[in-house]
């Protein structure tokens, strides 16, 4: 459609558009832009995704014209749970609890909004983990574990969930963080995080029925920070300063490095528990009664337990 335009000499045509979509595919199975359309831009403009504040008011412009009784607790969650989404996929949200409400023949309300919110972003919810108690407790100690120690790492967790979406039992949105860079202290304590599952597990049901499959996609985060440290960042005291490969293909040396960042993190993780276990009793007994968790409910139980 865009051939033949320099076959007229007459008033020039501009082409001007917008996507989502990403130039360069970015990791397996992601859809990109075609190069050879891409070619025939001469300018490109990068628009960066908007802030909390700028989704916040987003959301209140989109709420004002519609039937409904969200609070401003439920928009300020929303805003500060959806780190990295375009307006463009905030509309569909609100467009979704639209329809919720219309079949619930109801307001739009704050229950309504957050089960668009999780059903976009995660999927329906999966029956019979909700069933099973004992089950369902474990999932709550295994997410307040990495609330806990993302608390404790100076990373406020703004919602916690224990609801079984698509491939998950519940997980933990940490506040967002404008950065252009992190230090060596930060990264490991976003190592210790993504180990805080499995220690919670560790310390409740001990070495043997401590360890289980949940903690998967956990540790392949936690190895992939600690590979970047080793191989890619020189943070490493006991590695140096100089860098090789991109952290996926290493040596045995700096396997074992990693193996051992890993040990030493999930030490600590287990001390960090053992110290905070009256928090992470509070927390893990708040999303049994209530399923989750939202930020001043964290910082209340965070804030005003003893240890």
């Amino acid at each position: 459609e865009m051939d033949g335009f320099l076959s007229d000499n007459r008033p020039p045509v501009f082409v001007v558009a917008a996507t989502n979509f990403p130039l360069v595919k970015e990791q397996p199975g992601q859809v990109a832009l075609d190069p050879a359309l891409v070619r025939r831009f001469d300018r490109k403009i990068l628009v960066e995704l908007p802030s909390t504040k700028d989704r916040e008011e987003y959301l209140i412009r989109l709420l004002a014209d519609m039937d409904c009784t969200v609070s401003d607790e439920m928009i300020t969650s929303i805003a500060a749970r959806s780190v990295g989404l375009s307006f463009a996929v905030l509309k569909n949200i609100v467009e979704m609890a639209g329809r919720l409400a219309l079949d619930a023949g109801k307001p739009l309300d704050d229950a309504i909004l957050d089960e668009a919110f999780e059903r976009d972003r995660f999927g329906e919810k999966r029956e019979g983990i909700q069933d099973d108690p004992e089950t369902l407790l474990r999932v709550a100690r295994h997410e307040a574990g990495h609330a806990c120690i993302s608390w404790l790492c100076g990373r406020k967790p703004s919602y916690i969930t224990i609801v079984a979406r698509g491939d998950h039992g519940g997980y933990v949105q940490p506040e967002q963080q404008r950065k252009s860079f992190y230090t060596r202290k930060e990264l490991k304590g976003q190592i210790r995080t993504s180990l805080a599952g499995r220690g919670a597990e560790i310390l409740y049901y001990g070495p043997e029925d401590g360890i289980t499959t949940t903690a998967s996609s956990d540790l392949q985060n936690a190895s992939r920070v600690a590979a970047f440290l080793v191989c890619r960042l020189g943070m490493d005291e006991k590695s140096g300063l100089a860098v090789f490969g991109d952290g996926r293909s290493m040596d045995m040396v700096q396997r074992k490095r990693i193996e051992e960042i890993l040990s030493e993190e999930m030490e600590q993780v287990l001390k960090l528990l053992a110290d905070n276990k009256e928090r992470l009793d509070a927390l893990a007994a708040a999303l049994m009664e209530k399923n989750k968790l939202k930020t001043e409910e964290i910082v209340e139980i965070m804030e005003g337990t003893n240890t």
